[in-house]
């Protein structure tokens, strides 16, 4: 409250006075949930980390608290508002207007913010994908390229007598020389595909 209120001035002006310091007490909080909310985003181009997905979840949680505290009042103060009472004024329903309006406002803060924070988390869900498949690309390419050495030494380390240049002591390394032309090839067309 600003100032004393004397009780001679009426119950609807001393409610007024209570609830326009209740709610201004609310501003704070919206700029200190700003403030948090522009943190998340300038952490959000980094490498995602599950402690930024804990912060954001942590201020979300806050923040659907504050929002239970406004929506009644805000609903109440709407009453107030609209209805006519005897016991108020003409003149402090224009101020209860004014409340009404700044609660109005503060809901609208509390839902745009929070609609950013599901986008921070949907940014980040998206980050952590998007590693996930760099990783995965990886390692196909790696599974790939280990795929014609395998099949070969497989073939050829078989016991059996009659395979294609047993005998021979040059077969070894024309084997091995096929198998680094096949290597280089699948290189070089992973290159090109840019996945390596």
């Amino acid at each position: 409250m600003r100032g004393r209120v004397p009780l001679e001035k009426g119950a609807d002006r001393l409610l007024r006075e209570l609830l326009d310091g209740l709610v201004d007490s609310y501003s704070p909080l919206l700029e200190a949930f700003d403030d948090e909310m522009e943190k998340i985003e300038q952490r959000l181009p980094g490498v995602p980390g599950e402690r930024l997905l804990r912060e954001i979840f942590a201020t979300r949680r806050r923040l659907l608290d504050l929002r239970r505290l406004l929506i009644p009042q805000r609903d109440l103060l709407g009453h107030l508002v609209v209805r006519e009472y005897r016991w108020i004024s003409t003149e402090e329903r224009t101020y209860f207007r004014d409340i009404y309006d700044h609660l109005v406002r503060f809901t609208e803060a509390v839902d745009r913010i929070h609609e950013l924070l599901d986008t921070a988390v949907e940014i980040y869900l998206g980050q952590a994908a998007y590693g996930t498949n760099r990783v995965m690309k990886i390692l196909a390419v790696i599974a790939t390229m280990g795929l014609p050495l395998t099949v070969t030494t497989g073939f050829f380390g078989m016991n059996f007598r009659h395979l294609p240049g047993l005998g021979r002591p040059e077969a070894i390394g024309l084997l091995i020389g096929a198998l680094v032309v096949i290597e280089v090839a699948l290189v070089v067309v992973f290159r090109r595909k840019g996945w390596l």
